[in-house]
C-alpha cells in the first residue's frame, strides 16, 4: 500500500504530456511557440512530447518547380526568376526541417486521426495550443483541435489557445458547446476569445495567458541571440502582406543611418525587390536576428513577441483586416500601444524602455506559469 501510494505521487509529480498545436508549420512563430511550451513543460519536471500530428491541410511540403512555370509563353527572365525563388525557398525549407529534428522532441508522425488516437493513448495529459488552433483557415474545421481524439482518457488541457479573428466563427461557437466541458483546464490567448467562451458557458472559468513563447523562461533564448552577421540592419517579417512594411523600413533605416540594410525573412511575392536583403534563416538564426536588430517592422503576432522578448524597437502595422487583435491586446497589457502605427503612418525612430515593459511581462508570465504547472 505504502509503495503504490508513492507511486501514485509520482504520477501526479512527473507526467508524460502530449503537446497538440500547429508545429510543422513552416513559420517562425508555430515552432517557437511549441518549443517554448515543451521546455517549459520540462522546466516544471515532466516529459513533454510534441505530438507530430500532421495531416493534409497543415503539411508543408519541400518546394519543386511546377509546368506553370514554363508555359504561357514565359519570358526567360522570369524564369530564372522562378528558379531563384525556388533555390531559396528549399533552402528555407530545409532549415527547418533541421530545427525541429534538433530541437524537437517529436513522436512518430501520424497523418489521420487513427494514428492520433494510437499514439495519444501513451500520454498522462494533452496540452491543446497555443497558436491559431481554432482559426477555421488553417484548422481544416478537424474536431481534434478542440480535444476530439478517439479512446484517450486522460487529461485535456487548453493552452493559450487562439482563433485569430475577433469574432468567433459560428461553426466553432457550435462545437465548442459540446466539447467544452471536455477539458480539466481552460486557457485562450486573447481576452475578447474568453469572453465569447464565457457567453457559450458561464460557469466555466477562462484563464487569458500569454503565448509560450513570452510565458516561458526568456533564458531559453540566450543560446540563440549571439550575432550571426556584424553589418547593421532592420528585420521585416510579414504574416500579412502589406507593402507599407518596406516603405516604413525604408524611413526608419534613413533615420538611423550609417548604411543600415532592410533584410526580409518572409516569402510574400513583395518581399523580392531591390534595396532589401532576402535572409533565408532558421527559427533560431530568426532569434540572432531579432534580437541584433536596430528595428523590426512586422504585421506579426510573433515579429511582435520576439521584439519584446529580445528587447529590441519595433513596429507593428495596424492594417484594420480583423486580424490585429493578438498584437493589439498584447501591446496594451505591456503598454506599447505607441508601437502599432497605422498602415499608412511614418513613424518617428524611437527606443523603448524595457524595464518597464519587463516589469509588467514578469507579472503576466508568473501568471501564465502558475496556470500552466497547476493545470498539469
Amino acid at each position: 500500500l505504502r509503495s503504490r501510494g508513492l507511486g501514485d505521487v509520482y504520477k501526479r509529480q512527473h507526467m508524460k504530456v502530449g503537446i497538440l498545436t500547429f508545429h510543422a508549420a513552416h513559420n517562425f512563430g508555430a515552432m517557437l511557440q511549441a518549443y517554448a511550451l515543451q521546455e517549459q513543460i520540462r522546466i516544471n519536471g515532466h516529459e513533454p512530447w510534441i505530438i507530430n500530428y500532421v495531416p493534409e491541410y497543415i503539411a508543408s511540403k519541400r518546394p519543386t518547380l511546377q509546368k506553370w512555370m514554363f508555359t504561357h509563353g514565359r519570358a526567360l527572365q522570369t524564369i530564372k526568376y522562378y528558379f531563384k525563388i525556388m533555390r531559396k525557398a528549399k533552402k528555407s525549407y530545409d532549415k527547418y526541417k533541421y530545427f525541429a529534428h534538433e530541437y524537437m522532441k517529436l513522436t512518430n508522425i501520424c497523418n489521420i486521426r487513427e494514428d492520433l488516437s494510437s499514439i495519444c493513448k501513451y500520454f498522462d495529459c494533452i496540452i491543446l495550443g497555443s497558436d491559431q488552433i481554432w482559426n477555421i483557415k488553417f484548422n481544416g474545421k478537424d474536431s481534434v483541435w478542440f480535444g476530439d481524439i478517439e479512446g484517450f482518457k486522460g487529461k485535456l488541457i487548453l493552452y493559450a489557445a487562439s482563433a485569430g479573428d475577433k469574432v468567433l466563427d459560428r461553426d466553432i461557437k457550435n462545437i465548442l458547446q459540446k466539447k467544452i466541458y471536455d477539458f480539466s483546464a481552460i486557457s485562450v490567448r486573447e481576452s475578447h476569445l474568453a469572453q465569447q467562451i464565457s457567453n457559450i458557458e458561464t460557469k466555466l472559468k477562462i484563464s487569458v495567458v500569454l503565448d509560450p513563447s513570452l510565458m516561458v523562461d526568456p533564458k531559453i533564448w540566450h543560446k540563440w541571440q549571439i550575432p550571426i552577421r556584424t553589418d547593421k540592419y532592420i528585420v521585416t517579417y510579414q504574416a500579412r502582406e502589406d507593402e507599407n512594411v518596406f516603405r516604413i523600413a525604408t524611413e526608419i533605416s534613413n533615420q538611423i543611418g550609417h548604411e543600415c540594410k532592410i533584410l526580409n525573412v518572409d516569402f510574400w511575392n513583395s518581399s523580392f525587390r531591390k534595396g532589401v536583403e532576402k535572409a533565408i534563416v532558421s527559427p533560431s538564426e530568426f532569434i540572432s536576428l531579432i534580437h541584433n536588430s536596430q528595428c523590426v517592422i512586422t504585421t506579426s503576432f510573433h515579429g511582435t513577441a520576439f521584439s519584446i522578448i529580445n528587447e529590441v524597437p519595433f513596429y507593428t502595422l495596424y492594417l484594420n483586416d480583423g486580424a490585429d487583435g493578438r498584437s493589439e491586446e498584447l501591446l496594451n497589457k505591456l503598454g506599447l500601444t505607441e508601437r502599432m502605427v497605422d498602415k499608412t503612418a511614418s513613424p518617428q525612430f524611437t527606443s523603448i524602455n524595457y524595464n518597464l515593459v519587463n516589469k509588467k511581462l514578469n507579472i503576466l508570465r508568473s501568471a501564465s506559469q502558475d496556470f500552466l504547472k497547476a493545470s498539469i
